[in-house]
């Protein structure tokens, strides 16, 4: 049972391409309920995820975002910056590629009250993030990756993006998340195009781990 886990983790691949099968709605919910098991900061759970279904809906979320791309576009020489103009056309589709999977999920991170909310008056600099946020975006990021796991487990195909974030405040009004509220990640979900996708190259434990 222990190697099957190791099996599982190690096999869970990110998935850019999905067939058009539907993703039943329970099984969404069993995936979010797997992912609201994780760990978060003093149990608060700071978490929502809002599934979208809707074709037109996933479409202008995708538009949202490339108008932004477009917008950095035409805020950049022509002349100079021809490099960076030609490098935002050709990614376009790593921002937007979501909008073909069946469902795309948001994993939004909800504000929280700390009982460490007093460190930010004592220790935190004037552009640091207070102590309730930074533990807010960790338990989400927790509860996504489990999120994943689950979906991999259950057959279907998931990626972690925040490339979209480019326009998180356009797409949180479209999705009807509240002012106080941050889109974390967008989650395209769907059983994978490929199922057999090579491992991209990791770092050795020996590049990133240190012993005291």
């Amino acid at each position: 049972m222990q190697q099957e886990l190791i099996d599982v983790i190690l096999s869970r691949r990110s998935h850019r391409k999905f067939l058009p099968d539907p993703v039943p709605k329970d099984d969404i919910e069993k995936i979010i309920y797997i992912a609201t098991m994780s760990p978060s900061a003093t149990n608060s759970q700071p978490w929502e995820y809002v599934a979208v279904y809707d074709n037109a809906v996933k479409e202008e979320l995708a538009n949202a975002v490339l108008k932004k791309l477009e917008l950095m576009s035409s805020n950049l020489d022509k002349d100079k910056d021809a490099r960076q103009i030609k490098l935002i056309s050709k990614s376009s589709f790593y921002f937007t590629f979501f909008k073909e999977a069946p469902v795309v999920i948001f994993a939004i991170a909800k504000p929280y009250k700390s009982v460490m909310d007093f460190i930010n008056e004592y220790f935190l600099e004037e552009d640091e993030p207070s102590f309730a946020y930074e533990a807010s975006i960790q338990s989400v990021s927790a509860s996504i990756l489990q999120l994943q796991i689950a979906a991999h487990i259950m057959g279907y195909g998931s990626c972690w993006m925040t490339a979209p974030n480019i326009a998180k405040r356009e797409m949180g009004k479209i999705i009807g998340i509240h002012d106080n509220d941050r889109i974390i990640a967008t989650i395209p979900l769907g059983k994978p195009a490929t199922k057999s996708l090579s491992a991209p190259r990791r770092k050795s434990v020996n590049e990133v781990l240190r012993f005291i």
